[in-house]
């Protein structure tokens, strides 16, 4: 008995969870998180420059969603209208270490990553958040693997996450290089959506 009840809870969250989602009309974008992120890659031929790319770079690419929103359309992709607070990646992303984040291994991120990263993102309102959680950036195979992110912003909870591995098209210098991929992601979530069981 005890066991059914259990398989009729957890059939039962999944289903809350997406009606939470669905039922919305606004959500904030929080940008794009590399905190955890790792540099695929060699410092010699690949990333040459990694003060730059913390220092700068990692903003620059948060900032380019933020300014061309109509190339980067969320709004388009998920049918909702979508807010912007950029903030906190920003800052975040200025403390990530330079010295381990350029390596030749692909990393992973857990479920215990994920928490603890989309959780710095509350900020005790009662809307849904959205964000890009970076895991790796592959210079050699041109893509980046991220994390869409669905999260409670009163309490820092992921709703519901999404792994996509992106492919970088190109583009003149770093930022826009690897922007491409973003782009690609997006779209990704654009032609996907209706069969997430979240529209």
């Amino acid at each position: 008995m005890r066991i059914f009840i259990l398989f009729i809870l957890l059939s039962y969250i999944p289903n809350m969870v997406f009606a939470q989602i669905k039922d919305v009309q606004r959500v904030t974008w929080h940008g794009i998180d590399f905190t955890h992120a790792k540099l695929i890659g060699s410092t010699v031929t690949d990333f040459t420059n990694v003060n730059d790319i913390v220092d700068t770079q990692f903003e620059g690419l948060n900032m380019l969603l933020l300014k061309e929103k109509k190339k980067y359309n969320f709004e388009k992709a998920i049918e909702k209208t979508v807010s912007y607070d950029i903030s906190k990646a920003i800052e975040l992303n200025k403390k990530v270490s330079k010295d381990s984040l350029v390596t030749l291994s692909v990393n992973k991120l857990t479920e215990l990553d994920l928490s603890s990263i989309v959780s710095q993102y509350k900020t005790g309102s009662n809307e849904i958040g959205m964000l890009f959680v970076v895991e790796n950036m592959r210079k050699a195979d041109a893509h980046i693997g991220l994390y869409y992110v669905f999260f409670e912003e009163n309490t820092g909870t992921i709703l519901y996450k999404y792994y996509i591995d992106s492919k970088v098209t190109g583009g003149f210098g770093f930022r826009n290089w690897w922007a491409s991929g973003f782009y690609s992601a997006i779209n990704v979530i654009r032609q996907n959506y209706p069969n997430l069981g979240l529209k």
